[in-house]
């Protein structure tokens, strides 16, 4: 069963929603993007892999670095 383009969109919509960003036409297809930034332009194809990846690491811990680790070494 296929979706429509509106529901797809919709759906993209509703995703990227819950991370406080948009999904809006752009001159090189649609843009994934937050208040601060776009972070994504291409297909929606494109848009759906990206919320799918951050979705992903949402389940994931966040990588803890070590006490006193330089940042430049």
């Amino acid at each position: 069963m296929t979706s429509t383009p509106k529901a797809r969109l919709d759906g993209l919509c509703e995703r990227a929603a819950r991370r406080s960003m948009t999904v809006k036409p752009a001159p090189e297809g649609w843009a994934l993007a937050s208040p601060f930034r776009t972070v994504c332009i291409g297909t929606l194809a494109n848009i759906t892999d990206w919320l799918t990846a951050a979705e992903q690491r949402d389940h994931e811990p966040l990588p803890l670095s070590a006490a006193g680790e330089r940042a430049d070494g």
